[in-house]
């Protein structure tokens, strides 16, 4: 190898150092070193990527166009249909709350008090999920009701209500978790992996006092988690998660995502870690093509 070709090699090596070095430092600035401690790639795709705004872009304008048919071909009235949507990851973007911990070198699940904790201290920075605000005030201006059903228990009520002022996000109610909603571990004898909002959905479509709304025909659910919707939270209870088993036995109820049912992608957190807790078989919960 001649020298100049080498001197040439030398440089090239130089400037892609000094490349490497500036993304290192900007990406370090950018997300809290996502990137270069412990690579929480999930966390990194869901706070910086262009395909994660994107993809909630692509489904809240699609879930828009679903709605306006809904109401134009059922020829429905202001004030006799609505929309039920989760809060976190659906409507609000906290995932600022996850980039502390992992920041803070915390590597297990947030506990439902620490959650709590942090969202009472919030006071700018949960912005809204990308497309929400739009669909929501589509809804509103077609004449819709929109509930919020969220398990953020009634102590960040307050905190909740305003940071859903200062952005501006229309709605009509917002229910919370209560402790009387689920039964324990010792009542049922096993962990209490999710808060149902079974009731609660319940109470919105027939208009069940505490809640103020009148009853109405619910034409969609929204959210990121599988117990965000009815009839889907129980299935998750099972130690023995098979997507085989569930794509055979559940066709009927996930027929309802895209019509009904809404979800958007969350890796960073949901119901579905409680399958790396009871150590599934990954051949047998993976599907084969």
């Amino acid at each position: 190898m001649n020298k100049k070709i080498l001197s040439i090699i030398t440089i090239l090596i130089c400037v892609a150092s000094l490349h490497c070095n500036a993304f290192a430092t900007q990406a370090t600035s950018n997300t809290g070193n996502l990137c270069f401690d412990g690579c929480n790639a999930a966390l990194l795709w869901y706070r910086t990527s262009s395909e994660m705004r994107a993809v909630h872009h692509q489904i809240y304008h699609f879930a828009t166009m679903l709605i306006k048919q809904k109401v134009t071909d059922e020829g429905l009235k202001p004030g006799t249909w609505g929309i039920v949507a989760d809060l976190d990851a659906t409507i609000l973007d906290t995932s600022w709350l996850e980039l502390k911990r992992h920041i803070g070198g915390k590597k297990s699940r947030s506990t439902p008090t620490e959650l709590m904790d942090a969202l009472r201290s919030d006071k700018t920075e949960t912005t809204v999920v990308p497309g929400a605000l739009s669909f929501l005030k589509e809804v509103e201006k077609l004449g819709g009701y929109i509930s919020f059903v969220t398990n953020r228990d009634t102590s960040v009520k307050i905190r909740t209500k305003y940071a859903l002022k200062r952005l501006n996000i229309p709605y009509n109610q917002v229910m919370f978790y209560r402790k009387d909603n689920n039964k324990t571990k010792e009542e049922t004898g096993k962990p209490r992996h999710a808060k149902t909002k079974e009731d609660r959905f319940f109470a919105i479509a027939n208009g069940v006092i505490p809640y103020t709304l009148p009853q109405h025909d619910i034409l969609m659910f929204i959210g990121d988690s599988i117990i965000d919707f009815p009839g889907m939270a129980k299935e998750i209870e099972s130690d023995n998660f098979n997507a085989k088993v569930w794509d055979s036995q559940m066709h009927d109820k996930f027929s309802k995502f895209g019509t009904e049912f809404i979800i958007l992608p969350n890796p960073t957190y949901g119901a579905w870690m409680k399958n790396c807790e009871s150590t599934p078989n990954i051949n047998n919960s993976t599907n084969s093509k």
